[in-house]
């Protein structure tokens, strides 16, 4: 039985002594790594933003980025309700 615990104990020391000069060597070769050669630029995560003309004559019927259609606001006594229009100061 102690034969067996000498053989592990002295595997361990074996395997101690090997990690203690493999993770250096590991550490230095990912920080010698050439960064030149990944040159090709990444794709960009969204889409561009597209851009839409202003319209302040007719307005809009179809919202730009959902693609649906707009609903006008109707307050209580039945009238639309006017948006985009400044408000005299």
């Amino acid at each position: 039985m102690s034969d067996k615990f000498r053989q592990q104990s002295e595997l361990e020391k074996s395997l101690k002594t090997k990690l203690k000069h493999l993770i250096p060597l590991l550490l230095l070769a990912a920080c010698t790594v050439n960064k030149d050669s990944d040159t090709a630029p990444t794709p960009p995560l969204y889409p561009q933003p597209t851009t839409v003309e202003l319209n302040t004559g007719e307005g809009y019927i179809l919202n730009t980025s959902t693609g649906n259609t707009i609903q006008p606001i109707i307050i209580e006594s039945g009238d639309t309700l006017i948006t985009g229009i400044p408000i005299p100061a």
